[in-house]
């Protein structure tokens, strides 16, 4: 079973990864096209392809594996907030109910 990750480009027998990866290695950090040549995407200075963008503070505090890709167009900031706005929000026990 290939990984989930796999798309056949059309016209083309060669697998690759949807998300891009490995991705070029860069010794600053940069916005740059080489990843995804359809967009303009911020990648980090990396000494490793296959390692995901994290930020230590946010990956230490939700204490899990964490992915930041900052929007780097008009479209990408719209759609964000969109997406955010639309989201039905989940109900939660206030702080008061959690004494009690």
């Amino acid at each position: 079973r290939a990984p989930y990750c796999l798309r056949a480009k059309k016209g083309g027998d060669q697998p690759t990864c949807r998300f891009f990866f490995p991705r070029p290695l860069f010794t600053d950090p940069v916005v740059t096209k080489e990843i995804n040549h359809k967009s303009w995407l911020f990648s980090p200075a990396r000494n490793q392809g296959t390692l995901n963008q994290c930020a230590p503070a946010i990956t230490m505090g939700w204490m899990a594996n964490t992915d930041i890709q900052p929007p780097t167009t008009l479209r990408a900031v719209l759609s964000y907030i969109g997406k955010y706005v639309s989201k039905p929000e989940k109900s939660s026990t206030s702080y008061t109910e959690l004494q009690a």
